[in-house]
């Protein structure tokens, strides 16, 4: 049995290293931890890196580890998608908690050129629209 002086200060640590007060404290999304970095992109005849966007799809396993890297929506340059490609692949991440359980996940994240170097933001999935031809 602790005596109740080391049993207050146990009892107030515990109390210090609790996570803040939320609706749901045990659920977090993906989380990119490091950004990766391309290698050397090459644009033909020595042209500049045009400002393009890529839009990446990222599946995330529990243990953070990526499953996959996809290209979502195209910058309309063939070496700035491998670019954004290899800045997934490059990348780490935190897997999405659920219930206070690591699960697999997918985020999108958009790859901009714009800037040197290129920047990365996560961004969320589009909501589906209603097809025209469902009444």
């Amino acid at each position: 049995m602790l005596p109740a002086f080391v049993f207050s200060q146990v009892l107030a640590q515990i109390t210090l290293a609790a996570p803040t007060a939320s609706a749901t404290p045990c659920t977090a999304d993906v989380r990119l931890v490091r950004a990766g970095q391309p290698g050397v992109i090459e644009m033909r005849y020595g042209a500049p890196t045009p400002p393009a966007k890529a839009v990446v799809e990222a599946g995330v396993r529990p243990d953070g580890q990526l499953e996959y890297a996809t290209i979502y929506a195209s910058s309309s340059f063939m070496v700035l998608d491998r670019a954004a490609l290899e800045i997934i692949r490059n990348s780490t991440f935190s897997p999405k908690v659920v219930d206070c359980k690591a699960v697999e996940a997918k985020q999108l994240y958009v790859v901009d050129f714009s800037n040197a170097p290129p920047t990365l933001s996560p961004t969320a999935f589009p909501s589906p629209s209603p097809s025209p031809y469902v009444q």
